[in-house]
């Protein structure tokens, strides 16, 4: 933001910051737990397999999911509305402009290929 309000123009990479940051709070925590778990695997010998969720466990991990990507979505709009407001001049910011419709196709395309995915191709328990 501050070398916007110097006088730069935005470039694509001003909203990618805004995305990774959006990613980083969203995600990070839950990332870095699993590239624990794969590295101690990977290097300490001790055996690390994910189970496949099944079911409506695997619904509601998709769900809680999509919902990180929601907020993740939340924060990238809340930054860029931030930066544009702050800087307040259009010629500067409309590089920005895709990065107010990126996100919002990533929720959709997320929900498509996650909750509701799992939720059309179910996959049901062998034990009845």
């Amino acid at each position: 933001m501050l070398d916007l309000k110097e006088g730069q123009s935005a470039t694509f990479a001003h909203g990618l910051a805004a995305a990774y940051i959006g990613f980083t709070v969203a995600f990070g925590k839950q990332l870095i737990t699993w590239a624990d778990k794969v590295c101690e695997s990977k290097f300490k010998g001790t055996d690390y397999t994910e189970t496949a969720l099944i079911g409506w466990a695997a619904v509601i991990d998709d769900l809680k999911l999509w919902a990180r990507c929601i907020l993740a979505v939340a924060i990238i709009y809340t930054l860029l509305i931030l930066i544009t407001a702050f800087v307040s001049d259009p010629q500067k910011t409309q590089a920005l402009e895709i990065w107010f419709k990126i996100p919002f196709f990533t929720v959709f395309l997320w929900f498509i290929f996650g909750p509701l995915w799992s939720l059309v191709f179910f996959k049901r328990s062998s034990n009845r």
